[in-house]
């Protein structure tokens, strides 16, 4: 599946002890630190392969080593590492995560949260501790949901949608902010398909396409076909000309995508489903 691109590692490598409270959560393999804060997952929770397990647990192990290193430089250095040592708590979360080790990953997500809070409290103008929160946010959000508390996951992805789009409205160009509000506002619609609404569900992704199409095609291209399905899927309830114009936009991007190797493995046969097999032809009314 498409990752989102990280920011270049913001600490240093020590030479530090293992944390009690870490190491019972699981033992860390010392090695190189993952790149971080990495504010924003994969869209997708991540197919539970042999190989897609396996990089999970690495995925953890990195995130654990690079918790200690900083939370060694936080305790030479407090005000200098404050920040980083709370984005490690969000990236432990959506290591977490990914391996869905939901229990875990809401305390790393709590945590963080918690923390991020703190910072902005001592700073209230201070618009990267606002993006600090959504992103803890995000992750809590993300460890709720996989413990089936939807309604206390969808607080959280409001108020990541709330806080990304007030800083998108002061830097346009942001692309961490239209992460954040992609998908979030994607979590949301999905809630309310569940919930039988597909009206409001499609605004949610309406407003999620109109951004993935501001961002580079190369990265994005995945996400925007799969929201384009999205899209017609909740139309398809209502107006089924409607939906198939949805398809026919998702169809050609999958088969590109596919074409060129960048096809993700969990959505191999999405080209070649009924649905993209004739975008164009629907029953009861043509596409416009």
């Amino acid at each position: 599946m498409p990752r989102k691109k990280r920011s270049p590692s913001r600490c240093r490598s020590f030479n530090t002890r293992k944390t009690t409270t870490l190491t019972a959560w699981l033992s860390p393999v010392r090695t190189k630190p993952w790149p971080f804060p990495k504010c924003v997952p994969r869209r997708w929770e991540p197919a539970q392969t042999p190989r897609a397990a396996a990089s999970g647990r690495r995925g953890v192990r990195y995130h654990l080593d690079a918790y200690e290193q900083v939370e060694a430089a936080w305790r030479l250095k407090p005000d200098r590492y404050r920040r980083t040592l709370a984005a490690s708590w969000y990236d432990l979360a959506g290591a977490f995560a990914d391996v869905a080790d939901w229990a875990r990953a809401e305390n790393a997500g709590r945590e963080a949260l918690r923390r991020t809070q703190e910072i902005l409290q001592s700073d209230p103008s201070n618009s990267e501790a606002r993006r600090d929160i959504a992103c803890a946010s995000y992750q809590f959000g993300r460890a709720l949901d996989g413990l089936r508390r939807r309604r206390e996951a969808a607080a959280q992805f409001e108020r990541v949608l709330d806080i990304a789009t007030g800083l998108l409205k002061n830097d346009p160009a942001n692309q961490e902010d239209m992460e954040l509000i992609i998908n979030a506002e994607d979590r949301l619609a999905s809630y309310q398909m569940e919930a039988g609404n597909p009206g409001a569900a499609l605004e949610y992704y309406r407003r999620s396409v109109e951004m993935l199409v501001r961002l580079p095609a190369a990265d994005w291209a995945a996400y925007l076909a799969a929201d384009y399905d999205s899209m017609g899927d909740a139309a398809a309830r209502g107006d089924r000309a409607q939906a198939a114009r949805y398809y026919s936009q998702a169809a050609p991007i999958w088969t590109r995508l596919r074409e060129t190797g960048q096809l993700p493995r969990a959505y191999a046969n999405r080209p070649d489903e009924p649905r993209h097999a004739k975008p164009q032809t629907v029953t009861n009314g043509s596409p416009q």
